[in-house]
């Protein structure tokens, strides 16, 4: 039971964490390519994680964080 909840609070992170990537990416009237090129990261991959489906890790992330130009911190605020 433990265990499921625990599945369940993972989800709902890393859909949240892709919410707010979307949510930054088109206030900046970015499309998909517009940050993977300014972050050197893989569209397909990126648009994974806005719909939740992938966990990216933390090097991931800072990549995020800088083509954003933000601090790690300001990109998990949500």
């Amino acid at each position: 039971m433990f265990v499921f909840m625990l599945q369940q609070d993972e989800q709902k992170i890393i859909k949240q964490f892709g919410r707010r990537i979307r949510t930054l990416r088109k206030e900046r009237g970015w499309s998909i390519s517009d940050l993977s090129h300014e972050g050197e990261l893989d569209a397909g991959y990126l648009g994974k994680v806005e719909r939740g489906k992938v966990n990216p890790g933390l090097i991931y992330i800072t990549a995020l964080a800088r083509a954003f130009e933000m601090e790690i911190w300001d990109l998990l605020k949500y």
